[in-house]
């Protein structure tokens, strides 16, 4: 009996010490695969024009805008094109980035590219600046034909990462430039 009971408990320490470790390994994956998807959003935030005909439209677990990119197949390393860009949650895909290059045909089976794992979520909001008056200045939606917003929070949560939230504030540098300036 003793033997079993000392046994026992040295297999439950022992399993308790593996799934321990099986959801450590999995958050850190879903933490990194989180930082990629912050980087490659970033990039395009930072990169986002106002171009006449796209607004730069935002929700809670969306947004589409214009950014500047190098074309693939451009000639010259410098050459560079207008892109349009979505960002979004799909059921059973997770967070999916679409672009297309402006003026090229975009390929019947291009779905987009997925930058987080099925049952991972988005949310965002937007910030104008607020006003005199002491508004925060941030909103669960944003769409403009000639005006950026000046900065995007992003918080990804769910699958690897679920129950933990991440959170990042982007500044898009070009914020409130329009089409007459």
């Amino acid at each position: 009996l003793i033997m079993g009971t000392v046994g026992s408990v040295v297999i439950a320490c022992f399993m308790g010490g593996v799934r321990a470790y099986e959801r450590a390994r999995d958050f850190g994956r879903g933490e990194a695969d989180a930082c990629l998807a912050f980087e490659r959003l970033e990039r395009d935030l930072k990169n986002a024009v106002v171009v006449p005909g796209i607004q730069f439209e935002g929700s809670l677990s969306a947004m589409q805008f214009a950014t500047i990119t190098t074309s693939p197949e451009a000639v010259a390393k410098d050459e560079i094109a207008v892109e349009f860009v979505k960002y979004g949650e799909r059921i059973g895909d997770g967070i999916i980035r679409e672009a297309r290059v402006l003026g090229e045909r975009r390929p019947e089976q291009d779905t987009g590219e997925s930058i987080l794992p099925a049952d991972s979520a988005m949310r965002l909001a937007y910030y104008d600046g607020g006003d005199a008056h002491g508004e925060s200045g941030w909103s669960d939606a944003w769409q403009s034909d000639s005006n950026l917003p000046r900065q995007v929070r992003v918080q990804f949560s769910g699958g690897e990462l679920d129950p933990i939230v991440l959170e990042r504030t982007m500044i898009i540098p070009i914020a409130g430039v329009g089409e007459d300036e």
